[in-house]
């Protein structure tokens, strides 16, 4: 992409954020249509980055784990405008309706379990929520944070749209009552937690994090993603029903395997940069790089 390209995209969001705050008088309609006509004229000036580089930036770096420096995290920040691109154009479904919503009008629409099924929801910020008074609660069948999601201790939400996207940090620890983990958040600009998600039983093949993956105390978990990569930890502990491990593991900081009694044998292809904690007496393929210890624990 041109630098007229890329100043013209600059431009572009620039305007928006000017005239969200300029015309903050005028109607909420109008503030809407302006929002989202500055947003797209951004996206379509900016370059789409395509999830097969967010793969292949391992071996763009000369296989070193520091792929997640500044470098590989200003790669990813250009998800940010992918995702709001493809929050606007979804599906290409001209029935499906684009809605910029605010952290408050987000949880009263979970609240009340009184959202659309015909509608887009954006949300431009983080969002916490936990509502322990709501039987079964789902969430809006598509959705998008532009920020960081934390749904920590909802043991009555029952399952992740398959929709959603995320374009931060993410916690469902201790969301007990979901049993997959969608493919829509399987590449993400931060850490991925799963901890104590005790009926989760279905991830997607591969899974990206430029901070931690935590699958701790994940007990009815049978099958790891195929391939993790992680910029800080992996923590697998208590996975007590892993019968396999990933094929390939690269982790920038330690990774446990502690009480993973079912798993015999360890990845064909490891790279970690920190220590090695593990339940198997396993021989360490001769091609494994173990940057710190390797600590048994049987």
């Amino acid at each position: 992409m041109d630098n007229q390209s890329i100043n013209f995209s600059i431009m572009a969001l620039c305007s928006y954020t000017w005239n969200r705050n300029r015309f903050h008088k005028k109607s909420t309609a109008m503030n809407a249509v302006m929002c989202v006509k500055a947003i797209i004229c951004a996206l379509f000036c900016s370059r789409k980055v395509q999830l097969s580089q967010v793969e292949s930036i391992y071996n763009e770096n000369n296989n070193r784990s520091t792929i997640f420096g500044k470098e590989y995290e200003n790669h990813l920040d250009q998800r940010k405008t992918e995702v709001l691109h493809n929050a606007i154009n979804h599906h290409n479904n001209s029935t499906l309706k684009t809605i910029i919503i605010s952290a408050n009008e987000l949880k009263e629409l979970i609240d009340n379990q009184s959202f659309s099924n015909n509608i887009h929801y954006i949300l431009e910020g983080d969002f916490t929520y936990r509502n322990d008074d709501i039987m079964d609660f789902v969430l809006p069948d598509y959705l998008t944070i532009i920020g960081n999601l934390n749904l920590s201790n909802n043991s009555n939400l029952t399952q992740i749209p398959e929709k959603i996207t995320v374009t931060g940090s993410i916690s469902f620890s201790g969301c007990s009552s979901i049993t997959r983990y969608p493919e829509s958040l399987n590449k993400i600009n931060g850490s991925i937690n799963l901890s104590n998600c005790t009926n989760l039983t279905k991830v997607p093949g591969t899974m990206v994090a430029s901070m931690f993956i935590n699958f701790a105390g994940c007990i009815n978990l049978k099958f790891l993603p195929k391939k993790i990569i992680t910029g800080t930890h992996l923590n697998c502990c208590y996975c007590i029903n892993i019968d396999y491990p990933p094929e390939s593991i690269h982790v920038g900081g330690h990774a446990i395997f502690h009480h993973c009694p079912k798993m015999r044998f360890l990845p064909a292809e490891i790279h970690i940069e920190g220590s090695l904690y593990t339940s198997t007496t396993a021989t360490i393929p001769k091609e494994a790089h173990i940057g710190g210890m390797i600590y048994l624990n049987l």
